[in-house]
């Protein structure tokens, strides 16, 4: 039987994996049917209404239901100080951890950042077994001689993906220097950590003086094929695919074969990007924001597109073809532009167990107050939303303080567990700390926001590494804290592991 990474059957249907879950989910109890014609009992009548209860506390999620979140933690030291400045810093808010499960049932965990001298540093260990202890964390860097220094301070971020042969491949830099480098050998075979330099040859239409701000690894839950979307600074977006065997990328389908082109720039994105990829079945769904022409940069519709396995097309959520590269306005529009709306440059879309897909951004409401917003997409394409599902009084992303940018609110991140839907983020009322809010179907109401980790953050937003929980149940939690007084080692990353319902 073929495994992906994260250990299923590629071949087994999605309710087929739900055992994988965690024991911790909340179970339904349902009342034991009775004759009509039978007076209930005492007792069947208590289990009736506890029945009743459970029901409808699933429709309507308790306010303290995400403070049911418990962490374990562990840490990984960074060499940096608490400064976002060229003299040491880890903007570790990207993608800082990926996981690999290999056939024999070893789970691998790589962690990387950009850390003092603007070095890159990666970390790894490995777990046997379902539960048994992990190893202490290897170490490669801060070191010119290990990864070259990043040569942009703001877009220095770093994104780490475990393919499904164990190979481990590092993006990081930005703007003028586009630097990917992949591990000479897989993680699970003796790997040691040592990387080749692919920057020139191992994407296509990239190379190592690509102009590029940003990029995203994603992995499709149910096969584990590795995709990257990178957005080409002033010219567009584009997607690709990895063949994990070969250890060769190419363009996406559908899109241009050369560079893997999705969209022209047009206006697409302006200064900043929203471009997040969520699976479901033979789709694909794609959102992403586009600034209206002549519009400020804070101006942007956000839209959706998808990609149909089964045609080979692109389509807007209507069904209509689209041709690559998409041009303005041609996406489905989620929430439509509004003057000084200030729409986030960064958001999330996830698709949950039954079939729908989910996505969760900030933006500044009717009022000019930053929000969390949530829309659903159905099994049908039928968009519902957005609705904001927090109310803060906050006007802007970020506090103006002198010699840093501590986040207001930070952008979102979300994950799944069972038929339960969590979203969380960093903000100021909180003590710049991670909360989190639970929701279910039909996904109406959500719970109060509940810190669900003690730890203050800086500029850092927190990041779920989502690819292990399909087979195991684990939910990892990875986040910058900012620690004024950290001595030479300056501020550590951290690593937890995300407990549901216990």
């Amino acid at each position: 039987m073929v495994h992906g990474c994260e250990g299923f059957p590629l071949s087994a249907p999605r309710k087929q994996r739900n055992h994988h879950m965690s024991t911790s989910c909340m179970r339904q109890v349902l009342p034991t049917s009775r004759p009509s014609c039978t007076v209930p009992s005492p007792r069947t009548a208590i289990v009736s209404a506890l029945g009743l209860l459970i029901i409808m506390a699933m429709l309507n999620p308790p306010a303290d239901a995400a403070e049911n979140l418990f962490q374990h933690r562990e840490l990984v030291n960074s060499y940096g100080d608490d400064r976002l400045n060229r003299g040491g810093y880890s903007f570790q808010d990207r993608q800082p951890l990926a996981s690999y499960l290999d056939e024999s049932g070893t789970l691998w965990q790589v962690v990387s950042y950009i850390s003092v001298d603007r070095l890159p540093v990666v970390q790894w260990r490995k777990r046997d077994g379902n539960r048994g202890s992990w190893s202490h964390w290897a170490r490669v860097g801060p070191s010119a001689d290990f990864l070259p220094a990043t040569e942009n301070n703001w877009h220095a971020y770093v994104s780490v993906a475990i393919d499904t042969a164990g190979f481990v491949h590092l993006i990081y830099d930005g703007r003028e220097v586009f630097r990917y480098h992949r591990s000479n050998r897989p993680i699970h075979q003796g790997w040691t950590g040592e990387f080749d330099d692919r920057s020139d040859s191992g994407i296509p239409g990239w190379r190592a003086n690509t102009t590029s701000t940003y990029w995203r690894f994603t992995k499709n839950p149910q096969n584990g094929a590795l995709t990257l979307n990178m957005r080409r600074s002033g010219s567009g977006h584009a997607l690709f695919m990895l063949d994990a065997q070969s250890q060769e990328w190419s363009a996406f389908p559908g899109t241009r074969a050369e560079d893997g082109r999705l969209f022209d720039n047009n206006g697409l994105f302006a200064h900043y990007v929203a471009h997040d990829i969520a699976f479901r079945g033979n789709q694909v769904f794609v959102g992403y924001s586009e600034r209206q022409r002549g519009s400020p940069t804070t101006n942007e519709d956000l839209s959706v597109v998808t990609f149909d396995g089964r045609s080979g097309q692109w389509m807007d959520l209507a069904g209509n073809i689209l041709e690559t590269p998409i041009g303005r306005g041609q996406g489905t529009v989620i929430d439509d532009s509004k003057s000084g709306s200030m729409l986030d440059h960064r958001w999330d879309m996830m698709a949950d167990g039954d079939g729908r897909v989910h996505g969760f951004y900030r933006r500044a409401d009717d009022n000019g107050h930053i929000q969390i917003f949530h829309f659903m997409i159905d099994s049908n394409n039928q968009v519902h939303g957005p609705v904001a599902i927090t109310s803060t009084s906050y006007t802007q992303f970020w506090q103006r303080a002198a010699g840093s940018g501590k986040a207001n609110i930070s952008q979102p991140r979300s994950f799944y567990h069972g038929n339960n839907i969590y979203v969380a983020w960093q903000e100021a009322e909180s003590g710049n700390r991670t909360v989190a809010m639970q929701s279910r179907p039909p996904f109406r109401n959500w719970s109060r926001p509940a810190i669900i980790d003690d730890t203050v953050l800086l500029s850092s937003d927190p990041e779920f590494e989502r690819w292990a929980w399909e087979s195991r149940g684990e939910i990892w939690l990875t986040a910058m804290p900012y620690a004024p007084n950290s001595g030479p080692e300056g501020r550590p990353v951290t690593v937890r592991e995300i407990s549901v319902g216990r």
